[in-house]
C-alpha cells in the first residue's frame, strides 16, 4: 500500500467533508468544545479505519486475524484507541475537577446512554444482517442460543460477543472494537469514585501521585487480568486525567500555540508511527501521552486541527468508528473472488464519513438534543466519543 493511497484514505473524506459544510453548511454542536480535540478525532476514527483495512488484507492471504507486520500500520490503530481512552479521561476528569466532584450523575448517565446507544443499536443490527445473510437466513442453532447472543450484542458485549446463528467469529464483522465500549463505559461508571476523591483530595500534587502510582501499577502489570479486563488498559486514562493536571498551565498553552508547538507535535507522532515497540506497552503510552498533551495544549498541526471542516469531520468519528469495520468485512468478503484492491482504502473512507455524518446529523445529534432539553449543566454536553 503506498503512501499516496495512504494519505488519499485521511484527505479525501476530509476534503468531501469540507464541500459538504460548503453545500449543506453544517455546524459544529454547542457546548463548551476543545478544538485541537474535536479536530483531532477524525483523523483518529480514520486510522483506525486503515488499520483495520491493512488486516483484512492480510487476512485474504494468510486466513489469519493478526496485527499488520507493517510498523506504521501495526501502530496506527493502538495510537487512535488510546488518545480515544484519554479523551475520555480527560474530558470527564475534568468536569468533575471544574465542578469539584458536584455533578448532575443522573443526567451524565442519561447523556451517555443518548450519545453511545443509538449509533451502537445501528452497528449491532448491521451485524446481526450479515450473520444471518451469511447463514442463510435460517435458524442454524436453538432459539434461545440466538437470543442469548442478541442480548450480549446489544449490551454493549459486556457479557461477551458470542456468535450470531452459527455464524462462526462473530466479532469479526465488526473488527473485535466492542472491547473499547467496555472500557468507556466502566470508566464512566467509577466517576463517581473519582469525584469523590477529588472532594477528599485538595492536593493536586497527591492527586498527581496517586495517578502516576496507577499508571505505574499497569505498566508494571501489563497482561494481569479479571475476566476482560485487563489492568493496563487503565493507563491510558490515568494518563488522561495526569494530561488535565499538566494542562491549565498557561505558559504550556502558549508553548504549544505556537509553531514550535506543532513541529513538535509531528516529531512525536512520526516516532509514534514509525518506531516498533509494544502495542498497548509503556513506551508506547509515554510517546501517545506527550502527544496528546500537546495537542490538549493547542498543537493544531499549523491549524489543521482548528479547521471547520476537520472540527465537523470529528463530529462523525463515532459512527465511523462503528461502522467502518463492517463495510470493510462486505468488502473483504468479496476479495477472494476479486482480489485486494488498495485503491478501494479511500474510497471505504470517504463513503463511512459521509455515511456516518448523515447518521450523526440525522439520527445521533437530535436524540443527544432531546437530553439536553432537561434543565441540566450545558457542560456536560461535551462529546467524549471513542
Amino acid at each position: 500500500m503506498t503512501i499516496f493511497i495512504v494519505a488519499a484514505a485521511f484527505f479525501i473524506p476530509l476534503s468531501l467533508v469540507a464541500g459538504y459544510c460548503a453545500i449543506f453548511n453544517l455546524r459544529l454542536s454547542s457546548g463548551q468544545r476543545e478544538a485541537t480535540i474535536d479536530g483531532a478525532r477524525g483523523f483518529l476514527a480514520l486510522g483506525v479505519v486503515v488499520h483495520h483495512f491493512s488486516i483484512h488484507a492480510s487476512r485474504v492471504t494468510s486466513g489469519l486475524w493478526q496485527e499488520p507486520s507493517n510498523v506504521f500500520f501495526r501502530n496506527l490503530g493502538p495510537l487512535s484507541v488510546t488518545i480515544f481512552f484519554m479523551i475520555t479521561a480527560y474530558l470527564f476528569y475534568g468536569k468533575i475537577m471544574l465542578k469539584q466532584g458536584n455533578l448532575d450523575w443522573i443526567s451524565l448517565y442519561f447523556g451517555r446512554l443518548l450519545r453511545l446507544t443509538p449509533m451502537y443499536m445501528i452497528a449491532v443490527l448491521l451485524v446481526i444482517f450479515t450473520a444471518f445473510s451469511f447463514t442463510g437466513f435460517h435458524l442454524n442453532v436453538p432459539f434461545v442460543s440466538v437470543v442469548s447472543s442478541l442480548i450480549a450484542w446489544t449490551s454493549f458485549t459486556i457479557f461477551g460477543s458470542p456468535d450470531i446463528n452459527g455464524f462462526s467469529n462473530t466479532d469479526l464483522i465488526i473488527a473485535k472494537i466492542t472491547w473499547t465500549l467496555r472500557y468507556e463505559w466502566l470508566f464512566y461508571l467509577i466517576l463517581p469514585v473519582l469525584a469523590l476523591l477529588v472532594t477528599l483530595i485538595k492536593s493536586k500534587i497527591l492527586r498527581i501521585f496517586i495517578i502516576v502510582a496507577l499508571i505505574f501499577l499497569g505498566m508494571s502489570f501489563p497482561d494481569a487480568r479479571v475476566s476482560w479486563l485487563k489492568l493496563t488498559y487503565a493507563v491510558p486514562f490515568a494518563l488522561g486525567m495526569i494530561v488535565y493536571e499538566f494542562s491549565e498551565y498557561s505558559n504550556w498553552r502558549r508553548f504549544c500555540a505556537e509553531p514550535f508547538g506543532s513541529l513538535l507535535a509531528s516529531f512525536l507522532l512520526v516516532m509514534n508511527l514509525s518506531v516498533p515497540v509494544r502495542t498497548y506497552g509503556a513506551l508506547q503510552f509515554v510517546e501517545i501521552a506527550l502527544l496528546f498533551l500537546l495537542i490538549v495544549g493547542g498543537a493544531s498541526f499549523w491549524g489543521l486541527l482548528k479547521w471547520h471542516a476537520t472540527r465537523v469531520l470529528g463530529e462523525a468519528t463515532y459512527g465511523i468508528y462503528l461502522l467502518h469495520a463492517i463495510f470493510l468485512f462486505w468488502l473483504f468478503s468479496a476479495a477472494p473472488a476479486i482480489g485486494v484492491m488498495t485503491w478501494t482504502l479511500p474510497v471505504m473512507t470517504a463513503l463511512v464519513t459521509t455515511v456516518s455524518l448523515i447518521g450523526f446529523f440525522t439520527i445521533e445529534r437530535p436524540i443527544m438534543q432531546l437530553g439536553r432539553r432537561r434543565p441540566i449543566d450545558k457542560t456536560l454536553a461535551v462529546d467524549a466519543t471513542s
